[in-house]
């Protein structure tokens, strides 16, 4: 009884929290009344407990809860690479991938599920098992390494619990218990009440904010256990997939060795191709070379001399013994390597691949932005290494060239804003090369600013950029703008207006018909759309009967609620007259003429018209 009481008392506790509506069970999806599944953006939550750290959001997705026999679900798991920082929606390579399936398997129903989530690391991806499990994915792609120091949970992190993974894991199914999150409360609340307000003037970045410890020995107990609790992890989450019968597929992680310099070493030295001389590099003594920034200085001189070879090698060697790794040393792909090959898991070399498209088959600034994440070619790049693994014999694996079309300067500026805030605080310290894209058009430099600083939405920002070429006389930089927005989300109304906007004017009927059609589909309570569709029937001299049944739709709609303004109903009357004449339909054309003319009596296209069908009855 001693033993059973209190436990008693504890469930009865938890129970009437939960059935009151207190605190949260961090749902991976949450349900909507219309059958869908959509991501909540709070379930990172559970990863990270202190309140100093600005806890990232998941990616905005909804999912079908039922979805079709045709239906493909591949679901991405990672940190903030797979999430696609430093970027917006529509560049990362989940989307990239996304975008290739669609274009080849256009019968199928692809969903690519982004569940990257900044700062985490295995032991979050480990605890996401059971909830990715309930989406029945069909496939599942894995790209982690680099946060397993300083990730949520990690040996070096803000959000260190300890070094076992039995506790951690279950550490994080007792965050889920309302009790634990009642007395969290409390104590936040108590903390707050007796401790004075920081100075929140200057927020740090997330990356600062995670660090704990600074200087870490590569060969340290933290390093091992960091390491074999990777190995760990890694293999139960590739074991999981294959037991349940999920196809899985993992790559090995990249960074940036060639213009990233140790984050625990001093300030950069320069370009040694543009500006110095080689140093002598061959009296450098072996205990120096051991050191992270004397290895980085050193192969800058071999890369001036077209040494490329040993320059990586030394390239590599400073990242590994930089002792502040936000870039997974060498061991990590070991790891990932060894662990594919233990689970028969197919394995994308990314870290080969870019360095096969590197310059001097080095990654640096022309692949990625910083230290890890890749700049718009690299995330394409990204998506070509999984396409080119995918197990799909009939995939059009060529040239995915198009998909720089999904993005335009105003996505990139938006990126660099985001570096450029980041790499200005700790860890970096000047350590990072880094130049803001060259722009030509200032008003890309304002909606990006606006978007970061002033909550400017994504799509605005486009719309915006758009309407700014539309007005210069630049239409098909204007349709690049609407086209972005569009096929992120092909049911965007504005977006589909815009665009069939900018190919009417192009005088490209069947492109314009073609998106005021989807508009109507998703979204036929909208009477200008028919206006509009009835209209472009007309002067392209099309179906005249579609446009007749499209403007008489247009008409009902507003006697049932009134949209139009008195001109625009003006010109739908006479639109609506026209059509009918052309039909032979002349009594119905006098109607509508007459009831536009009713509303302006000298509009002109209406008293042209009455005088054409007079001529006509003589």
């Amino acid at each position: 009884m001693t033993i059973f009481l209190p436990v008693l008392f504890f469930a009865a506790l938890e129970g009437i929290l939960r059935l009151s509506g207190y605190g949260t069970g961090y749902p991976l999806t949450h349900k909507t009344s219309d059958g869908r599944l959509v991501i909540n953006r709070d379930y990172p939550r559970k990863f990270f407990s202190s309140t100093e750290i600005a806890v990232p959001e998941m990616i905005d997705q909804v999912l079908l809860q039922n979805p079709p026999q045709n239906n493909r679900r591949i679901l991405c798991l990672g940190g903030s690479t797979t999430a696609g920082f430093p970027y917006e929606v529509n560049i990362n390579f989940p989307y990239f991938i996304k975008k290739h399936l669609q274009k080849n398997y256009p019968g199928s129903d692809i969903e690519m599920i982004n569940l990257g989530i900044s700062a985490v690391n295995s032991h979050a991806v480990r605890h996401m098992l059971a909830d990715v499990k309930t989406l029945n994915p069909d496939m599942v792609l894995i790209y982690m390494g680099h946060n397993e120091f300083y990730g949520a949970l990690g040996m070096a992190s803000q959000e260190y619990i300890g070094g076992n993974i039995t506790l951690i894991q279950t550490m994080l199914h007792i965050r889920e218990w309302r009790i634990y999150q009642l007395l969290q409360a409390i104590v936040r609340g108590t903390t707050a009440w007796f401790t004075t307000p920081t100075d929140t003037s200057r927020q740090r970045s997330l990356m600062q904010a995670m660090m704990q410890q600074d200087r870490i020995d590569p060969h340290g107990t933290v390093a091992e256990t960091t390491f074999r609790n990777f190995e760990d992890n890694l293999l139960h989450i590739l074991r999981f997939f294959k037991q349940h019968s999920i196809p899985v597929m993992i790559s090995d992680v990249t960074c940036n060795i060639r213009d990233q310099m140790p984050l625990s070493g001093g300030n950069p030295r320069q370009n040694p191709t543009a500006d110095r001389p080689a140093m002598k590099i061959d009296t450098m003594s072996v205990r120096d070379s051991l050191q992270a920034q004397i290895l980085f200085e050193t192969a800058q001189d071999h890369l001036a001399q077209g040494n490329y070879q040993e320059a990586y090698r030394r390239f590599a060697l400073a990242r590994d013994r930089d002792r502040i790794p936000f870039r997974a040393p060498a061991v990590i792909n070991q790891i990932i390597h060894r662990s594919a090959t233990k689970t028969s898991t197919p394995l994308v070399s990314m870290d080969s691949l870019f360095r096969a498209r590197a310059r001097y088959g080095i990654p640096g600034n022309d692949l990625f932005v910083e230290h890890v994440h890749p700049n718009a070619y690299g995330y394409r790049l990204m998506a070509a290494g999984f396409i080119r693994t995918l197990p799909l014999n009939d995939l059009n694996k060529a040239s995915m060239h198009y998909l720089k079309n999904l993005y335009s300067a105003l996505d990139e500026y938006i990126g660099a804003l985001k570096i450029q805030n980041l790499i200005e605080n700790p860890p970096f310290s000047q350590s990072t090369r880094f130049r803001m894209p060259s722009i030509d058009y200032p008003i890309i430099k304002q909606l990006a600013r606006r978007h970061v600083y002033q909550n400017l939405y994504w799509d605005a920002a486009h719309f915006e950029l758009g309407d700014y070429y539309a007005d210069h006389q630049l239409p098909r930089k204007a349709l690049q703008e609407y086209l972005i927005v569009t096929a992120f989300d092909s049911t965007h109304l504005t977006a589909l207006y815009k665009t069939g906007n900018v190919y009417y004017k192009l005088r490209q009927w069947d492109a314009a018909i073609d998106h005021y059609e989807k508009a109507v589909a998703y979204h036929g309570r909208q009477s200008f759309l028919y206006a509009k569709l009835g209209k472009t029937y007309i002067v392209s001299d099309k179906n005249q009967q579609t446009a007749l049944s499209y403007l008489k739709t247009a008409m009902e709609q507003h006697r049932q609620q009134p949209s139009f303004t008195s001109g625009e109903l003006k010109e739908i009357y006479y639109l609506t007259a026209l059509s009918s004449a052309r039909l032979n339909r002349i009594e119905a054309a006098e109607n509508y003429l007459n009831r536009s003319l009713h509303l302006d009596n000298a509009y002109q296209p209406a008293l042209e018209l009455k005088r054409q069908l007079k001529a006509l009855s003589r």
